[in-house]
C-alpha cells in the first residue's frame, strides 16, 4: 500500500466514518479501524442537532440520515407532575439551515458506514489498537492484537471516551471524568403510548423532578416508530462494568418507577413497554493539553467528550471531520502540520458547548425543595431567552468546504 496522503481512522462509530468520507472528498485515502465486531451495535439514541446535519449536507447524508430518524421541532419542559414549564423551537430549517432528527444510534452508524463502504473505503472490525510506532522519517504503524498492523501518513483518533490512540499517544494525558449521572434508556412502542398527539410525537419531552431526569421523544426503529426514552439518575459513585452487566432487566425497571412511576403520562407506560433497559455511566473528558502528539491526532470524544445534557456529542465530533479533512486538504507540506490548526478552530467553541452541557448536569442531580423551585423558576422564565441565544449559536455555526 502507497502510503502517499493514506490516513489511519481508529474507531468506526459516528466520527470515523464521516472524517472518512470527507477525506476522501479531500482527495485524501483512509481506511477505518474498529474494535468492535461488525455485529455489535450500541443501542442507544441520540439527536444530531442542525449543525451536525448541516455538516453531513457537505457528502451528501443528511438525506439519508433524516430517513433513517425523525425529525424533531420542539423542546418541552416539565415538571413531575406534568406542568409545562416552557417550549422552544428546536432546528428551525429556515433559520438554521437544517432540522434536527433524532435516531437510534444503531440506524446511524449503519447509514455512515454503509456509506463508507459503498464509497470504497476499508473498514475492518476486531482490530483492536494496542501499539503506535511513529518514528521519524518512516509511516506512522498502528499495531493490533490479533497481530496485524498498518501504515500511513497520520493517524487519526475517532475512538471514543476511552479512547486508545489518546491512552497510548498521549499516555500523560487527563482520564475521562464520571459526571455523577447514569443513562438509563430505552424504545417504546408508540401503540403502547398512545396518549400521544401528533404534536407530542414531534416534540423531545424533558422533564425534572426532584431527583433525576426523564426525556422522550419519537425515534423511527425498523420496526416502525418508536418512542426514545432516557433517564438520569444521580449516583456519586460510577458503577463498575460488572455492576452494569450484573443488574437485572426487572431491577432497572424497578429502579426506574421507584423514581419516575409518579411522575405525569406517559413515564411509567414507556418504562414498562420496553423490551429493553440500557444503562451507562456518563463521562466527559477535562480540557486535554494538545489534541495531538506527534502524527496522532483525536476528534470526537476522544479529543472532548461531553455531558450528553447539550445534545452537541455527535454533532462536535461531525463538526471535526470537516474542519480537520478541510485543513489536511490545504497542508502542502507534512499532513500533522494540520493538527496545531485544527485544534485552534475548534477548542474554544468545544469547550464552550462543554460548560453549558456541564451546567445542564448539574440541573439533573437531587435538589432540596427551595432548589427545586429555583430550578423550576429558571426554566419557566429564564432558559427560553437564554436558550434560544446560545443554541442559535450553536445551530446557526456553518463551516463552508
Amino acid at each position: 500500500m502507497s502510503t502517499s496522503r493514506h490516513a489511519l481512522i481508529v474507531g468506526g462509530g459516528i466520527a470515523g466514518p464521516v472524517m472518512a468520507l470527507f477525506l476522501q472528498k479531500a482527495g485524501i485515502s483512509s481506511a477505518i479501524y474498529e474494535a468492535r465486531s461488525s455485529a455489535e451495535e450500541a443501542g442507544s439514541g441520540l439527536q444530531i442537532a442542525p449543525n451536525g446535519i448541516n455538516v453531513l449536507k457537505d457528502i451528501g447524508l443528511d438525506g439519508k440520515v433524516a430517513d433513517a430518524g425523525s425529525i424533531t421541532t420542539h423542546l418541552s419542559f416539565r415538571n413531575s407532575r406534568g406542568k409545562r414549564l416552557s417550549q422552544i423551537a428546536v432546528g428551525d430549517p429556515k433559520q438554521h439551515g437544517a432540522p434536527a432528527i433524532t435516531i437510534s444510534r444503531a440506524a446511524l452508524h449503519r447509514v455512515l458506514v454503509s456509506e463508507a463502504v459503498q464509497r470504497g473505503i476499508p473498514v475492518y472490525y476486531e482490530k483492536r489498537l494496542v501499539r503506535i510506532a511513529d518514528r521519524p522519517g518512516e509511516p506512522v504503524i498502528a499495531h493490533f492484537e490479533d497481530g496485524s498492523s498498518a501504515q500511513g501518513n497520520i493517524l487519526i483518533g475517532a475512538d471514543g471516551v476511552w479512547s486508545a490512540v489518546r491512552r497510548l499517544a498521549m499516555p500523560r494525558a487527563p482520564q475521562p471524568h464520571y459526571t455523577g449521572l447514569l443513562g438509563v434508556g430505552g424504545f417504546a412502542s408508540i401503540t403502547e403510548s398512545n396518549r400521544l398527539s401528533p404534536e407530542e410525537r414531534q416534540t423531545m419531552t424533558m422533564t425534572w423532578g426532584p431527583s433525576g431526569f426523564f426525556g422522550y421523544g419519537e425515534c423511527k426503529m425498523p420496526q416502525g416508530k418508536t418512542m426514545m426514552w432516557w433517564s438520569n439518575q444521580p449516583k456519586e459513585f460510577p458503577p463498575t462494568r460488572e455492576d452494569l452487566k450484573l443488574t437485572s432487566q426487572t431491577e432497572l425497571r424497578n429502579e426506574l418507577l421507584a423514581m419516575h412511576g409518579d411522575w405525569h403520562d406517559p413515564i411509567a407506560t414507556l418504562i414498562r413497554s420496553s423490551e429493553e433497559v440500557m444503562r451507562i455511566a456518563i463521562y466527559e473528558m477535562p480540557s486535554l493539553p494538545a489534541w495531538h502528539r506527534g502524527r496522532a491526532v483525536l476528534i470526537g470524544d476522544a479529543a472532548h467528550a461531553m455531558a450528553t445534557s447539550a445534545g452537541q456529542g455527535a454533532s462536535q465530533a461531525i463538526e471535526d471531520t470537516i474542519v480537520l479533512a478541510k485543513l489536511l486538504r490545504d497542508e502542502k507540506g507534512p499532513m500533522e502540520n494540520a493538527f496545531p490548526k485544527f485544534e485552534q478552530q475548534r477548542r474554544a467553541r468545544v469547550e464552550k458547548i462543554s460548560a453549558i452541557a456541564r451546567r445542564n448536569s448539574d440541573r439533573k442531580k437531587t435538589l432540596g425543595p427551595f432548589a427545586l423551585r429555583v430550578r423550576d423558576f429558571f426554566v419557566a422564565h429564564l432558559l427560553p431567552a437564554l436558550a434560544g441565544r446560545s443554541w442559535n449559536a450553536m445551530y446557526a455555526y456553518k463551516i463552508d468546504w
